[in-house]
């Protein structure tokens, strides 16, 4: 995101009865490569995800996070990346209790609770290779559990 932009943006995932869900967004702010820092500007990020089952669908409870006006000092500290995770799931407890547990050996900063049935974990990190780093080891902790699930580290991250 670059300096004094509005974000505003809604995402609407619906999954169906037995199903998984591993959502996994991040944003950096300014653009690095410049050496643009946030300054202003406002984030708006709302999140629902819907439950579909054979008789009807069902909302779990809505996720969301709104940073305006956006103050990166006063907000995140020194953090300019910052990212999502949402996993829905069997097992979702377990999945919480591995985030949680972790968390603390992760080079970045990490809440982690549970919503209903859906994980929701926030993370900030000083810039994206430390919030990268630090999801990458968090998905392969995942993955290393019994229980199957969508937890594969991107190929492209391995560029």
């Amino acid at each position: 995101m670059f300096n004094r932009a509005r974000l505003c943006r809604r995402t609407e995932i619906e999954v169906s009865s037995g199903s998984q869900l591993l959502a996994l967004e991040w944003l950096v702010l300014g653009r690095p490569a410049h050496g643009e820092k946030i300054s202003g500007g406002s984030i708006k990020d709302s999140w629902r995800v819907k439950r579909r089952s054979a008789r009807m669908g069902r909302n779990l409870p809505g996720h969301g996070r709104r940073l305006s006006p956006l103050s990166r000092k006063a907000l995140l500290s020194d953090c300019a990346a910052i990212a999502t995770l949402l996993y829905f799931g069997p097992e979702h407890e377990a999945r919480l209790r591995c985030i949680r547990d972790h968390a603390a050996s992760l080079e970045c900063h990490c809440g982690a609770t549970l919503v209903g049935k859906l994980v929701v974990a926030r993370f900030a990190a000083k810039d994206s290779c430390e919030l990268r780093a630090a999801l990458r080891s968090l998905l392969e902790e995942l993955g290393k559990q019994r229980a199957p699930g969508p937890f594969r580290v991107p190929k492209m991250w391995s560029c």
